[in-house]
């Protein structure tokens, strides 16, 4: 579906396509099966674990101006800790048709008010947070400022 789409755009010239001709979006597709071939047998790897092996090919020309953390999931947390996707669509579709449990993502922004709300779950102790805060203690960007 996703080629015939391609194509119909290809053929109408439309700005919003940057595949121009068959070939382009063959190509493109083809990369979308590699993807999913090497997510499936080497499992998800981290774009900085990627950055070593050479016969994983770059993803667009501007790739190699960024850091690796940089191309990968990207997510927004909001304020009431609803997660907003950003980046990394293609990782993020694959890794649900394979059924993996978890990716790793980076969070690229965090509303004020949850990011006050680590900051409480980090500077007390978890016996000591109102029942609200402790509601949210499950999301998972608490885990990594809950005290144990």
């Amino acid at each position: 579906e996703i080629y015939d789409y391609f194509i119909k755009l290809s053929q109408k010239n439309n700005i919003r396509s940057r595949y121009r001709t068959e070939q382009q979006i063959i190509d493109r597709l083809d990369e979308f099966d590699n993807l999913y071939v090497r997510i499936r047998e080497d499992g998800y790897l981290t774009q900085e674990e990627l950055e070593g092996q050479s016969d994983v090919p770059l993803d667009d020309s501007n790739r190699r101006l960024l850091e690796p953390w940089q191309n990968e999931v990207m997510i927004s947390i909001g304020r009431d800790g609803e997660i907003f996707f950003n980046e990394g669509r293609h990782r993020f579709i694959i890794a649900k048709l394979l059924g993996l449990d978890s990716i790793p993502v980076r969070v690229l922004v965090r509303h004020k008010q949850w990011q006050k709300l680590r900051y409480i779950v980090a500077k007390s102790g978890n016996n000591s947070l109102t029942k609200p805060v402790k509601e949210c203690l499950s999301h998972p960007d608490m885990q990594d400022v809950i005290k144990s």
